[in-house]
């Protein structure tokens, strides 16, 4: 983890209200989460939280069931957990 992205961590867990001064960090953080993301789950985190897209609409653009693209949205979520708390981890272990 970069010094940016282990600053704004640090300072996000003892002040989230104050999280958005470090806006440059947290954008590296999610890129590096992202990175780190299947294929399929950084698509439809891209298309759904990122560019704010409806389910309807990353179903007609993926050809993806509208009940796989909220499975796999829920499923990647998950994989972001995962992939902070391991990085998290890291940091503080």
């Amino acid at each position: 983890m970069t010094e940016p992205e282990e600053d704004w961590l640090d300072r996000f867990v003892s002040q989230p209200d104050d999280a958005d001064e470090h806006a440059a960090a947290a954008r590296q953080l999610v890129e590096r989460v992202l990175e780190q993301l299947s294929p399929a789950a950084r698509l439809v985190i891209t298309l759904q939280e990122i560019e704010g897209r409806s389910v309807k609409e990353v179903s007609k653009l993926t050809g993806w069931s509208v009940p796989l693209v909220k499975v796999r949205a829920f499923r990647a979520r998950a994989e972001m957990r995962r992939i902070l708390t391991r990085i998290g981890k890291d940091k503080y272990l």
